[in-house]
């Protein structure tokens, strides 16, 4: 945290946290989904969210190499 190397992860809970806010509410107050359907969505947000901080991860070691 003190190393300026929480930036890619908290950008991607803000990240989770909207698409959680977006589909979750548009599921729940438009569609009027069941429960489970917030279960999924909230589940494709955990992997957007893993998906961002690994990407981040893969491109500072394997791209940046010279």
């Amino acid at each position: 945290q003190g190393a300026g190397k929480m930036a890619w992860p908290f950008a991607a809970g803000i990240v989770r946290l909207l698409i959680v806010l977006a589909a979750g509410g548009y599921w729940m107050g438009t569609l009027h989904g069941s429960v489970d359907g917030l279960y999924w969505i909230v589940a494709a947000s955990y992997l957007a969210f893993i998906h961002i901080v690994s990407l981040r991860l893969w491109a500072k070691n394997f791209v940046n190499r010279t």
